[in-house]
């Protein structure tokens, strides 16, 4: 089991800069005033993960097939978002039971940084989702490291109110790119293949999301000559020994159709795990968990991540320290006997 507390706490300046003024203002008009538990007063669940063509999107519509299958107490919708910092918004307008976040979000809500700062709900977490690495991919050879990004270049690092486009505009900064160096465009992951082809982008990203490379991300290395951007010694250096998560990854296990790319390539990675409200009714979260868990050798047949679910460890497999679980969560893990005593759970 990861432990997602040991990376430290997220720098409020950083955090906001990265942001920006127009994405804070699109995050906290998501963040608005809440309602209560909206659908979970029928007993539907709606759980909001990222946009569509995304493996997060998908592995929740599979979710949701094999909770309405089989569960006579709740029904289950997946539904798309910007990503995990319009998911904290969803919660809180009582618009959205359950949604992912990452660690760095975690950190910033912990934090009680703007617009986390007057949640009218307790976050509370209910289950791991899976890793996300992150690399910058390009199709111009003209561009050989991150430093080769100057302010004709145009980037996404994902949509705006994805937590993982913050992350990935942290990492610039850490490393001395600021967002006046470069020209930020909101292109969606799965329209980044075309963006590419029509001279629309410049520097775009690559996902593995578990050990796979996003099904998007595959459109883009199968139709441009796509190469991974580098780091130079000192940046890796740098971000290595940053609050950032960072790994190494062989190229052959992110893609083989890659050009033009070391053979060793830095991510930054992230992990995802699903939170709701701590209020919730605990029969919802329990009812979910358990039909989920009962049933988890159907979940495969929707997506191939979804078959990590079968090892009862894979759903603790990494943790928010300091974020309590659900009061369901809790008592669930501990019945299938992955739970950890030194886990807080939500009073």
């Amino acid at each position: 089991m990861k432990d997602c507390g040991k990376h430290g706490h997220a720098n409020r300046r950083s955090f906001l800069t990265a942001v920006g003024a127009a994405g804070l203002a699109g995050v906290a008009g998501c963040i608005g005033g809440g309602n209560g538990t909206g659908g979970a007063e029928d007993g539907t669940l709606r759980m909001h993960t990222s946009t569509e063509g995304t493996s997060a999107y998908a592995m929740s519509q599979g979710m949701a097939a094999v909770i309405n299958e089989h569960s006579d107490e709740i029904e289950m919708e997946g539904l798309t978002s910007r990503g995990s910092e319009e998911n904290v918004g969803l919660i809180n307008q009582g618009e959205s039971e359950m949604g992912y976040i990452d660690d760095t979000l975690e950190r910033a809500i912990r934090a009680e940084e703007e617009p986390f700062d007057d949640l009218d709900y307790e976050p509370a977490q209910v289950f791991f989702f899976y890793d996300i690495s992150t690399f910058w991919v390009t199709a111009d050879e003209s561009y050989e490291t991150v430093q080769d990004i100057d302010s004709d270049t145009v980037i996404s690092p994902n949509v705006a109110g994805s937590t993982n486009r913050t992350t990935l505009q942290l990492a610039l900064e850490e490393i001395g790119i600021t967002e006046d160096d470069y020209t930020l465009d909101d292109v969606n992951q799965a329209d980044q293949g075309s963006a590419f082809n029509e001279g629309r982008l410049d520097v775009g990203i690559l996902q593995l999301v578990g050990p796979n490379l996003a099904g998007w991300g595959q459109e883009i290395v199968s139709t441009v000559d796509a190469q991974l951007l580098d780091y130079p010694d000192e940046d890796a250096e740098t971000l290595e020994e940053s609050e950032i998560v960072t790994d190494w990854f062989d190229r052959e296990d992110i893609s083989e159709d890659l050009v033009n790319t070391p053979d060793e390539n830095l991510g930054i990675v992230a992990p995802y795990i699903h939170i709701t409200r701590a209020d919730l009714d605990y029969d919802m979260v329990y009812e979910f968990l358990s039909t989920l868990h009962e049933h988890r050798e159907e979940l495969g047949q929707y997506h191939d991540l979804l078959d990590l679910f079968e090892d009862d460890d894979y759903w603790v497999d990494t943790v928010f320290p300091e974020m309590p679980f659900h009061e369901a969560a809790a008592d669930f893990y501990e019945e299938i006997g992955v739970w950890n005593d030194d886990w807080e759970v939500h009073n």
